[in-house]
């Protein structure tokens, strides 16, 4: 049993206040944002719990976590024109994914897992009114994911996998190739 935590700090460009302008050629019917958020503006933490049993050849696993983004006040939360003040109020979220891992033999082994992300809606206050859902903002990303570990020697690993979104919130296909070094 493995438990975590996490906490997240509002790094990066937040989405808030950030103006749109008008792609030149457009006659007004398309407008940009000027600069991209690299961030959700928010602080955020989470807590999880992970299980994993030995049935040897095979491993059984799973795990749950919660992710919790705190309400944050910023100086500009709409992009009309002008300061509009507010609170925003980022989605909550709930993980979980359970799988198995089989071994082919002492260097080589395949797995199979299933996971799936349900994020709440995120709502804002303009200073002075009431809360306002965000139409949208709720999301649901499920993926099975299948995958190959292949040790190359002693030390380094060859782990490939494959995800296949089930959600129209998930990402078509997430194809992922890692080289995890022990020191």
């Amino acid at each position: 049993v493995v438990l975590s935590g996490r906490v997240k700090f509002p790094t990066g460009q937040e989405p808030f206040g950030i103006d749109f302008i008008d792609v030149e050629g457009s006659e007004g019917n398309l407008q940009v944002p000027q600069a991209l958020a690299t961030g959700s503006g928010v602080y955020g933490a989470s807590l999880g719990v992970s299980v994993l049993k030995s049935l040897d050849p095979m491993v059984v696993f799973g795990s749950a976590n919660y992710f919790r983004n705190f309400e944050r006040d910023f100086g500009d939360i709409d992009e009309n024109p002008g300061p509009q003040p507010g609170r925003v109020d980022v989605g909550d979220a709930f993980q979980f994914g359970a799988g198995l891992a089989f071994a082919l033999n002492d260097r080589s082994s395949i797995s199979m897992s299933y996971s799936q992300r349900v994020v709440g809606r995120s709502r804002v206050r303009l200073e002075g009114q009431d809360w306002q859902r965000i139409v949208g903002s709720q999301a649901n990303v499920a993926l099975v994911n299948l995958g190959a570990t292949f040790s190359l020697g002693d030390q380094l690993s060859l782990v490939s996998t494959v995800g296949i979104g089930l959600t129209d919130d998930s990402p078509d296909m997430v194809v992922g190739l890692r080289l995890p070094y022990r020191f």
